[in-house]
């Protein structure tokens, strides 16, 4: 979570364009090793997917391929989560000058929430501030990595209206969340009689997935010892069933066979993804709790900040010292 992305969007295109000037790029898909190995993974990306967000955009397909590294960091902006905050305020009564036009997209034909959940995502959006400065993400204003693959990004306010099928749900299968996957291939599993949306969770469990991946494949093990082949692996995150036997491996690798003894960030990389797995579970079934009807934004908003609160505070418990 240590470095965002540009949030200007350009007027006349749906799509935020990612972009980085006088600096190389390197992507990165198997060997992470050249930084921390959590930085380049929920660091880094997940500021940067934050900031998308906070920008009016989903972004619909975070992957391992998709994270770049940048060889020479770059200044950008201070990080903030004021595009956060304002439309939360104004439901408040507050006023603003100069709002920008994506959070002012958030409030149209949207139902408005109550008191009570209103200042309980101003205070969920309180504590994700005081953690980005905990951690040093709103201080140090380096840019190290960007998201790519922008083009299946989708402007939230407009999204909610457009009419959906399967075809119209993205992702990469090995790294896609369950509820997505399954939207692709059936519909809306909790609710028959509606299409699936695709929601900001969907791109929180698949930095969960993208984080499994690395566990296999890094060279702070062998890689060959531990999950045989890209293909395999490959194979089984992109199956329901398969998934669930990459997961009790990484489970076994670090209970029960020691595998990760000697790689120590390797090994609390994974005991950070055992633990977060049941939590965005949760999040899940909260999320269709409120959600029995059509979501709206603001209800994406509450999901998407918890979540990132979540990740956050996991993070710096496994990795703050």
């Amino acid at each position: 979570m240590r470095q965002w992305i540009s949030d200007t969007v350009h007027p006349d295109n749906s799509l935020l364009k990612l972009y980085c000037t006088g600096s190389s790029v390197r992507r990165e898909c198997r060997s992470l090793s050249d930084t921390p190995f959590h930085s380049p993974l929920i660091n880094i990306p997940l500021a940067g997917w934050l900031a998308l967000y906070l920008s009016g955009y989903m972004h619909g397909n975070i992957s391992i391929g998709n994270v770049f590294l940048l060889s020479s960091p770059i200044t950008r902006e201070r990080f903030n989560m004021d595009n956060a905050r304002i439309p939360w305020e104004i439901l408040k009564g507050r006023e603003f000058e100069n709002v920008p036009q994506a959070v002012k997209d958030r409030f149209r034909d949207v139902p408005k929430p109550s008191i009570t959940d209103v200042d309980k995502t101003l205070e969920t959006i309180k504590e994700i501030e005081d953690l980005a400065c905990e951690l040093g993400i709103s201080i140090h204003c380096q840019c190290k990595a960007l998201l790519s693959d922008d083009d299946l990004s989708v402007y939230l306010p407009t999204y909610l209206t457009q009419e959906h099928s399967a075809p119209s749900i993205s992702g990469t299968f090995e790294f896609m969340s369950y509820f997505a996957r399954m939207g692709y291939e059936e519909g809306d599993i909790v609710d028959r009689n509606r299409l699936y949306f695709q929601n900001p969770l969907d791109d929180l469990e698949s930095f969960l997935w993208v984080g499994v991946w690395a566990c296999f494949f890094n060279n702070q093990v062998d890689c060959e010892k531990i999950a045989g082949s890209v293909r395999m692996v490959r194979d089984q995150l992109g199956d329901s069933t398969g998934r669930e036997d990459a997961w009790a491996r990484i489970r076994r690798r670090v209970y029960v066979e020691k595998s990760y003894e000697g790689a120590h960030v390797l090994g609390e990389m994974a005991r950070f993804l055992i633990e977060l797995r049941p939590k965005v579970d949760d999040l899940f079934a909260k999320f269709y709790k409120i959600c029995r009807a059509k979501p709206t934004i603001l209800q994406f908003d509450q999901m998407a900040f918890e979540g990132v609160l979540i990740f956050m505070e996991l993070y710096k418990r496994h990795f703050s010292s």
